[in-house]
């Protein structure tokens, strides 16, 4: 990931090229995401953004939309934003958690898990997805389930059966809310089709999907908050 900066108290500050910072303080909330949630400029598939793709611009993504619900309703928070596609593809590699220390010394007082859609289902059958997302959030929380750190979990945007099945038997188990996402990925609408060339790109959350994402979220976020 590269050497970090300390997160700022400014309204948005950029951490990496996979980390970045929003708000003034207030309620802590790390963000784990994927490219929907973050997502740096690349040439090579006409992306030239860097917040969640295929949002028409940052203040549009699902992470910038939630923020403004927050702060609309009342509430003071602050933002770690933290891509972390890089988990997703060997999640079962507890010596990479360290990887993301940043976010651990961040301290949140809220973690919303939106993670699943680049784990790959055949790797669900030979690693135990539900122990390593319990062994991720226990790394960053440093408490058990919902204990001092309050979690929120997302199913997948694209209907993802097993990563879905294990983060909804996570958060069972631990008795986290999640909120259901997999019926956006099945509706066109929702996505940024024929506004990218490059179809990875346009199969992302457009500005109504991530409209749509933000208020799921923030529905199951503010009882908590």
């Amino acid at each position: 990931m590269g050497e970090n900066k300390a997160v700022s108290a400014g309204r948005q500050a950029q951490i990496s090229d996979s980390a970045y910072s929003l708000g003034n303080g207030g309620t802590k909330i790390l963000i784990l995401g994927n490219s929907i949630t973050l997502h740096g400029p690349n040439a090579e598939i006409g992306w030239n953004k860097y917040c969640g793709m295929a949002a028409s611009g940052p203040e549009n993504d699902y992470v910038h939309l939630l923020y403004k619900k927050i702060t609309e309703a009342g509430y003071k928070a602050n933002f770690l934003v933290a891509q972390a596609a890089d988990w997703e593809r060997g999640f079962w590699e507890k010596e990479n958690l360290s990887d993301f220390s940043y976010a651990r010394d961040y301290r949140p007082d809220i973690i919303i898990f939106r993670l699943g859609e680049n784990i790959l289902p055949e790797n669900c059958g030979v690693y135990n997805l539900a122990a390593a997302i319990s062994d991720f959030i226990g790394y960053l929380s440093n408490s058990s389930g919902c204990g001092k750190t309050k979690i929120l979990m997302t199913t997948c945007f694209w209907k993802h059966d097993k990563a879905d099945q294990s983060i909804r038997e996570y958060a069972a188990r631990t008795e986290c809310p999640v909120v259901e996402l997999g019926d956006l990925g099945s509706d066109d609408s929702m996505k940024a089709l024929g506004l990218y060339e490059h179809g990875g790109v346009a199969g992302h959350p457009g500005d109504k999907g991530m409209e749509i994402i933000s208020e799921r979220i923030w529905k199951g976020l503010k009882n908590f908050i």
